[in-house]
């Protein structure tokens, strides 16, 4: 009988004698003149753009809608819009958006008012929430844009507005925009909203509820108006410029953080309530105020640097501490009352001398 070893050993050289014959074969190549260009798919990016139409993936112009609810267009439906050419009124409200989740592209046109003693720009009703707003101007109403909760407004120029810009409600986030002039408050916002790389130039510029967040932010007044940053409690005010405000460049209540800014020619610069935290700012030329005032206890003041102000650092309350400031060319260096730990030294040459828990006066 065959065994089971000397049948593998059969198929083992009748394969050696295949592999054989196959390296014994003459070679052959492949034909010399290269294949032609690649065949059409049979679908143009036309048809393809056609058929996302179809199936309802396409943006709405807003400058087709029709007028409702007192305005010359309302959005009714969730979903992306889009301007297809600038929207001009002259004194009358432009567009009301009655519905939630809606994203309107101005698609780089303007909505343009001729007249901003009257007339909104885009207002949402205020049983709707979750609306993005982008890549566009608005310039002369009297309310450029009244969001409610959960609202994107990026990549936007605002300017000749009557009374304001933005109106936020909670939980919005505004970048990348320009905000000029207008008679009142530039932007409002309520709790936890976010502003970035931003400018704002004109009248009082930002005031916020609690948990707001600014970053990377420019403002000026050229009118003279009293504020530009106030929050309240909780807020993180960072590496922002500052300028020109007739009564305070930031103002935050409670528990909030001012670090990396810089604030120059304001009535006074900074002011702080309860348990707050400045650190790592540049305050120059307030000379009819305050470079650092603290307006409460618990509250730490750290590695600024504050010049040419009627007064360096002042408290009007007790436990609080400053040092590690640099401070120059003040009438009065630092003020409060007892309770207070603010030591400070005069500058010397000799760095040893100093050490990280006193003030420097230059």
């Amino acid at each position: 009988m065959e065994s089971h070893t000397d049948r593998r050993a059969v198929l083992a050289a009748a394969a050696g004698l295949g592999g054989l014959a196959m390296l014994t074969r003459p070679a052959q190549a492949g034909p010399l003149t290269p294949p032609g260009a690649p065949g059409s798919t049979g679908r143009t990016t036309t048809e393809i753009y056609d058929d996302v139409q179809a199936a309802g993936g396409s943006r709405i112009p807003v400058n087709t809608l029709p007028a409702g609810g007192g305005f010359q267009h309302e959005i009714t439906q969730p979903g992306a819009y889009v301007l297809t050419a600038n929207i001009n009124t002259s004194g009358a409200n432009a567009v009301l958006v009655s519905a939630s989740d809606v994203d309107i592209d101005f698609n780089g046109f303007s909505l343009i008012n001729s007249s901003s003693a009257a007339g909104a720009g885009i207002t949402v009703a205020s049983a709707f929430h979750r609306t993005r707003i982008h890549n566009g101007a608005i310039r002369g109403t009297f309310f450029a844009l009244s969001l409610n909760d959960e609202c994107i407004v990026e990549r936007m120029r605002i300017s000749g507005f009557g009374t304001r810009a933005i109106e936020l409600d909670n939980d919005c986030i505004v970048r990348d925009c320009l905000i000029r002039g207008g008679t009142g408050t530039q932007l409002t916002a309520d709790d936890r909203c976010t502003v970035v790389n931003s400018t704002f130039s004109g009248a009082n510029a930002i005031i916020a509820g609690s948990l707001f967040h600014i970053d990377r932010c420019s403002l000026e007044t050229t009118n003279g108006s009293n504020f530009g940053i106030q929050c309240t409690g909780n807020a993180r005010v960072a590496n922002c410029i500052v300028r020109n405000y007739a009564v305070a460049g930031i103002t935050v209540d409670d528990s909030s953080v001012v670090e990396g800014c810089v604030l120059n020619n304001n009535g006074s610069g900074i002011i702080l309530n309860d348990n707050c935290l400045a650190r790592g700012n540049n305050v120059d030329f307030h000379p009819q105020g305050v470079g650092i005032r603290i307006q409460g206890s618990r509250t730490r003041v750290v590695d600024n640097h504050i010049a040419r102000a009627a007064t360096g650092i002042e408290a009007t309350a007790g436990d609080n501490i400053a040092y590690g400031n640099t401070i120059l060319d003040c009438a009065v260096i630092t003020n409060g009352p007892a309770g207070n730990s603010f030591p400070l030294t005069t500058f010397a040459l000799t760095p040893s001398t100093h050490t990280p828990f006193v003030n420097i006066r230059l």
